[in-house]
């Protein structure tokens, strides 16, 4: 094991276990991917705060589903980006390696602010903390999109799919990355692996 990178992975944070039985319930609710799941999601998260106002994977998670509600248009825009930065912010305050709270500011400076820059600094730094974490491998693969690396993106998300072989999610994205790279065969495959999910 490289010693460096070892070194470089965040330590799990200890909190009270009736606070990370709700972490876990959220994380679950969260990961089905639908509005009532978030909402459900950022409930448990907000219980298990209340226990451990300091737990900041909580934080974080917080953060996740207020960009998937607002990026589902369940929340307005504005409201719905501030609440995730507010949120990933107070995360990463609390544990400055905190890698999905890294990823957030990255998807937020990308999709809200179309700052690039600024996107694939939040990102590297989570790819540098969590290498393997597939949500932050996918975010990665969309900013290699946005700076026109499209062929890099499908790499990405071909891996992410190798990796993570029954969430829809990667599935939907790679497929979308299939579209505009004009390969229409593969994208109708991808897109009906997805929907079978």
């Amino acid at each position: 094991v490289n010693q460096e990178k070892f070194d470089a992975l965040p330590t799990v944070q200890e909190t009270k276990p009736e606070a990370y039985a709700l972490f876990l319930q959220a994380r679950h609710f969260s990961n089905l991917l639908t509005p009532d799941g978030w909402k459900q999601s950022n409930d448990l998260f907000r219980q298990a705060l209340e226990i451990d106002p300091e737990y900041a994977v909580a934080h974080a998670g917080q953060g996740r589903n207020f960009i998937n509600l607002t990026g589902y248009n369940l929340l307005p825009h504005e409201e719905g980006y501030q609440k995730a930065v507010e949120s990933s912010e107070r995360a990463l305050e609390l544990d400055p390696m905190n890698a999905m709270a890294h990823s957030s500011l990255g998807w937020i400076a990308m999709v809200r602010d179309g700052d690039l820059e600024t996107a694939a600094h939040y990102l590297q730094r989570a790819l540098e903390l969590e290498p393997t974490n597939i949500a932050v491998i996918r975010n990665s693969g969309t900013l290699l999109s946005s700076l026109g690396r499209l062929n890099e993106a499908i790499t990405v998300l071909e891996y992410v799919v190798e990796r993570d072989p029954i969430s829809p999610v990667g599935y939907v994205n790679l497929s979308q990355y299939y579209v505009l790279a004009g390969r229409q065969d593969e994208a109708i495959s991808t897109a009906q692996t997805a929907l079978s999910l």
